[in-house]
């Protein structure tokens, strides 16, 4: 892995203050999903629709003919995100999904925008900022999915946890099964790779809890 490596921006979160306030001006608009429930497929929306994740966590999933999946991104508790995520290719279908028991507020632009600007006056660029910021996770998820080696991929994509969330010990957000979908790799292939990193003492795994235990090649 290169030494330098440009910092790789996280995705875009609304503050606990602007998720709550969402929560309680739109409570109409609040819907309950079961685990591994389907919200949105890509020919189901014909507007524009944005969710934001009050509670749980979802994943934006592509699936080919064969029924194999890939997982494109996921969304924690005060993620955005957006209809037009969900791609139409003929023959594969996409769709967000819950991965755990999930409660989201769907809404329009507009409405995003009211909430935003209402607690922080005098910002009327939210739009751009989260085309911005989404551009930037987008280019993270490519450049790691870019590096040539399952053990690349995987010291890279926890640097970008690492620095995503300000400290060397973090809880992956992913499960193990679901990370290889994430990184579009062998879920055994994947295993092994992390065995053999904590028996290099690069990292130690406890279940979904990472420590980085000391800078990769």
């Amino acid at each position: 892995m290169q030494k330098r490596i440009e910092h790789l921006h996280a995705g875009f979160r609304f503050p606990a203050f602007d998720i709550s306030t969402i929560a309680e001006e739109y409570k109409k608009n609040i819907k309950s999903f079961k685990k591994n429930e389907v919200m949105i497929m890509h020919n189901s929306c014909k507007e524009d629709l944005l969710g934001v994740v009050i509670r749980g966590t979802a994943y934006l999933v592509g699936e080919n003919k064969a029924a194999q999946r890939e997982i494109l991104d996921y969304f924690e508790e005060g993620d955005l995100f957006s209809s037009h995520m969900l791609l139409n290719l003929s023959g594969d279908i996409f769709y967000i999904i819950s991965k755990y028991p999930c409660e989201i507020v769907f809404i329009d632009r507009h409405q995003v925008i009211e909430c935003y600007v209402k607690n922080h006056p005098g910002n009327t660029d939210i739009l751009d900022d989260l085309l911005h910021v989404y551009e930037k996770k987008i280019s993270a998820h490519i450049y790691i999915l870019q590096q040539r080696t399952i053990r690349k991929k995987l010291l890279l994509y926890f640097k970008w946890l690492s620095e995503k969330y300000n400290t060397c010990h973090f809880v992956l957000p992913l499960p193990f099964i679901d990370l290889a979908d994430f990184l579009s790799v062998d879920r055994s292939a994947l295993m092994r790779e992390i065995k053999k990193l904590n028996h290099e003492q690069i990292i130690k795994t406890e279940r979904r809890d990472i420590t980085l235990l000391r800078a990769s090649e």
